[in-house]
């Protein structure tokens, strides 16, 4: 490839820490620099080409995916389309790195890089940007995270703290989902499947213009899918189904590129919960289905100002109602970046604001107290990239300064170096600093988590959140390198170590009379406490082969270990428990096969390794998908997920009284039709 000059606690963990540090140290410059890929539609590009993927994640700027100094991975929207996936969930199952595990029909358990659980805390989710983070506990309800997938242009994950940039919760990764300009969505979509699990999803688009310089597009998808089952056989009544729509509008002219999109949904999900009681037995089972309501608008404003100067405006109001968890949620989020070029340096500069309202109503067993809360998060950052030995290396050096309403300021900083010893490989590292915020179940929970009788009282289980609850902090090393060594193959590996400090506990306090029901009740409060510190390493290493003309090979493997203690002031009674809840070993394989006549045969295996603390063995899956493609307006798709097994328990979601269910064998077919 052709380069141009412009760069758009364990003696093995500490062996690898050093290593890292060392790379830090040691990346010289010697190299030319490769110029951008073409564009083309991604189903026809060469891995040349794949990697010069526009990317903005890692550095909020537009940069060639080969160049970014980060363990960046893209899904392609070629990627999504072969791949069989029907939700963004599992679309995110092909990313090295990331553990994605089903725990119910409309449930997923996803992390990066460990401490995998429903209500995973240490990775945001981005749509266009926009965070789609909930303060609650600090996580995703992947349930209302959709779009119509047609509409995806890419899927940009960054494995490792994103803080410096995006701000507390960036800790492990960030995923974005970037949709298509509405210039380029022109025309008439309408997709339909149906299945065993899907027994319904229908979408439809139209896109048209507004002049030489404007362009709009408006959609609408619906889905119902069936309900799971336990791993006993019996229904666990989640079905669940949900309606939206929405709007985007776009104008470009010579300096200015002004959008605004909206959505709204609705839908109605179905639980199967197990709570504790008063009541003999002490517990209660019960059936029932909540509403999910939401909408949001996004505006955006950017102005070349100059050749080398560009100033962006962006702002978004979200709203949103859960049943399950009587909660109701207004987020207002507006902010301003500046990007500059002078000399070898290309400054990018910004503020934000963020305000949080919520009001959240109580159960038989959950509280929050108080019930309503606003907060708000002020913001700022700042970055510098310097080209270094005539564009052979790059260092970019930044950090965010945020301050919020519960642990006030905090300070997170990072530096990354790029070193391009030839045309055709990359090696960078890093090393950074990243929070996770308390959240508002850290802060304000209340929650009776388990009654059982003994010595003549009944002993409550209770949960109780922490008003002086602190920030978990992570220092992350990192190492990777990337390289094309020959025209048909691409290899990307990422090695890491995080050093994790004040991770979220349990801590027992004294026993506390409460009242009487058929005895005397006592209260036994474990208060969410920053007892614990721990270390993960691991390595990812992502591959891909075009084998022959119209044959492409990846594969993605994971390897992770975690260890986790309690801090000497920490009476958290299972420290370890923690490093049974990620899989130590991950792996998928997929082939991508163009056959004559327009057909294609994908097929996709996923290994996942045990996981102990959760009591999931290990499991294989294997999915075949076949399509047609009589012309470009049609298309016609066939597949099944988990050929090897009916009924795969992958994760333990018995949180919060849930059950735990079975994937089950997934049978599918859809059609596409553009016009």
């Amino acid at each position: 490839m052709n380069r141009s000059h412009d760069r758009g606690h364990t003696r093995g963990a500490s062996g690898l820490k050093a290593l890292l540090l060392g790379g830090l140290l040691v990346l010289p410059a010697v190299s030319g620099r490769a110029q951008e890929a073409p564009a083309g539609a991604l189903a026809e590009l060469s891995l040349e080409e794949l990697l010069g993927v526009e990317v903005t994640l890692a550095t909020r700027r537009v940069q060639r995916l080969f160049d970014v100094a980060s363990a960046v991975y893209v899904i392609t929207a070629e990627d999504i389309r072969r791949s069989g996936a029907t939700s963004i969930p599992e679309a995110l199952r092909m990313v090295p790195g990331l553990h994605v595990a089903r725990s119910g029909s409309s449930k997923w358990a996803i992390s990066a890089r460990g401490f995998t659980d429903e209500f995973a805390n240490k990775l945001l989710v981005l749509i266009d940007g926009r965070s789609v983070y909930t303060p609650l506990f600090a996580g995703v309800y992947w349930d209302t995270q959709d779009v119509l997938l047609e509409d995806i242009e890419r899927i940009e994950v960054v494995r490792g703290p994103g803080a410096a940039l995006w701000g507390a919760n960036a800790v492990n990764g960030i995923v974005n989902i970037v949709t298509r300009r509405a210039r380029d969505t022109q025309g008439t979509l309408v997709t339909a499947g149906a299945g065993s699990a899907d027994r319904a999803v229908v979408g439809v688009r139209y896109g048209g213009s507004l002049g030489s310089s404007g362009h709009y597009r408006a959609w609408a998808k619906h889905f119902d899918r069936a309900s799971f089952a336990d791993p006993a056989g019996e229904d666990a009544a989640d079905q669940w189904d949900v309606q939206r729509a929405g709007a985007r509008l776009e104008w470009q002219g010579a300096r200015d590129d002004v959008g605004l999109d909206g959505e709204v949904y609705r839908g109605d999900i179905g639980s199967t919960t197990t709570q504790s009681s008063r009541q003999a037995p002490y517990t209660l089972t019960s059936v029932s289905r909540f509403a999910i309501r939401g909408a949001h608008v996004r505006g955006r404003w950017e102005r070349r100002l100059t050749d080398d100067s560009r100033a962006e405006l962006r702002a978004w109001y979200d709203h949103t109602e859960r049943g399950d968890a009587l909660e109701t949620r207004r987020t207002l989020d507006v902010e301003l970046l500046h990007s500059l070029r002078f000399g070898r340096h290309r400054p990018l500069w910004g503020f934000g604001y963020r305000r949080m309202g919520d009001a959240i109503g109580a159960s038989p067993v959950t509280a929050f107290v108080p019930p309503r809360r606003t907060a708000e998060l002020f913001s700022g950052f700042a970055q510098d990239e310097v080209a270094l030995a005539g564009g052979d290396a790059s260092l970019i050096v930044g950090a965010k300064l945020e301050h919020n309403d519960f642990t006030g300021l905090e300070l997170q900083p990072s530096a990354r170096l790029a070193w391009f010893p030839t045309g055709s490989q990359v090696v960078w590292g890093a090393v950074s600093r990243a929070v996770r915020t308390p959240s508002r179940s850290d802060h304000d929970l209340r929650y009776a988590a388990s009654v059982f009788p003994a010595g003549g009282v009944l002993n409550e289980v209770t949960i109780v959140g922490d008003p002086g609850a602190v920030s978990e902090e992570v220092v992350s090393w990192e190492l990777g390198y990337r390289a094309q060594p020959a025209a048909t193959v691409s290899l990307d590996l990422a090695a890491f170590v995080n050093d994790y400090d004040r991770l979220r506990s349990l801590e027992p306090e004294a026993p506390l009379p409460v009242g009487f029901d058929e005895m005397p009740v006592v209260a036994l409060p474990l208060r969410i406490g920053n007892g614990l510190f721990g270390r993960t390493w691991g390595a990812e290493l992502a591959a891909n082969w075009a084998a022959a003309p119209g044959w492409r090979l990846a594969a993605a493997y994971t390897h992770l270990h975690v260890d986790t203690r309690a801090r000497p002031e920490s009476r958290h009674p299972t420290p370890d428990s923690l490093e049974g809840d990620s899989p130590r070993h991950q792996l998928n394989l997929r082939s991508f096969l163009d056959l004559p006549g327009g057909f294609e045969l994908d097929t996709t295996l996923y290994h996942c390794s045990s996981l102990p603390t959760r009591g999931v063995p290990a499991w294989t899956r294997l999915d075949l998908m076949l399509g047609w493609r009589p012309s470009a307006a049609l298309e016609l798709r066939i597949g099944v997920q988990d050929l090897l097994e009916d009924g795969q328990l992958q994760f333990d979601r018995n949180v919060g009284g849930r059950l735990a269910t079975a994937v089950p064998r997934v049978l599918f077919g859809r059609v596409a039709w553009h016009f």
